[in-house]
């Protein structure tokens, strides 16, 4: 036996509401970002990315390549919503920092992981850059954030 529509009776549904999960007929979906929703849920504004917006992906990458400047790293995955991410990022940083102080007082040591922390620094950008992209996609897809 076919789902019928909650409205009409007499109608098969096309599909569930995302929200509610009511069947509904043709006349009563409504598409959101690819999802459909029931005419009550999309007139409420429940449907299941209200108040997610996309994240800028360059906004990202310029969040992550502050670390250049500062000593902050893991601010472009805080900024797309991975804070554990961003905080390990942030933890490594600093041990970079650490690493940094320290091999300034022995000139090797400064040619070692100078270039190791810009290595680090901009790889911890370009994955926030992803994880934008990844983001966006994934809202883009399923009607709601990823994570």
């Amino acid at each position: 036996m076919r789902m019928k529509c909650y409205a009409h009776d007499e109608k098969d549904a096309v599909g569930q509401c995302k929200t509610c999960g009511k069947g509904i007929c043709k006349n009563c979906a409504v598409e959101v970002s690819k999802q459909l929703y029931c005419r009550n849920c999309a007139a409420a504004g429940t449907t299941s990315n209200s108040g997610s917006t996309k994240k800028d992906p360059m906004i990202a990458l310029l969040l992550g390549l502050i670390p250049i400047f500062i000593t902050f790293c893991g601010i472009g995955q805080m900024y797309v919503g991975r804070v554990k991410r961003g905080l390990v990022f942030l933890l490594v940083g600093w041990g970079f920092g650490v690493l940094n102080l320290l091999g300034l007082m022995v000139v090797v040591g400064i040619c070692i992981t100078g270039p190791l922390t810009l290595i680090f620094v901009c790889w911890q950008a370009y994955d926030a850059y992803k994880l934008a992209q990844e983001y966006n996609e994934r809202l883009e897809k399923d009607g709601k954030p990823p994570w």
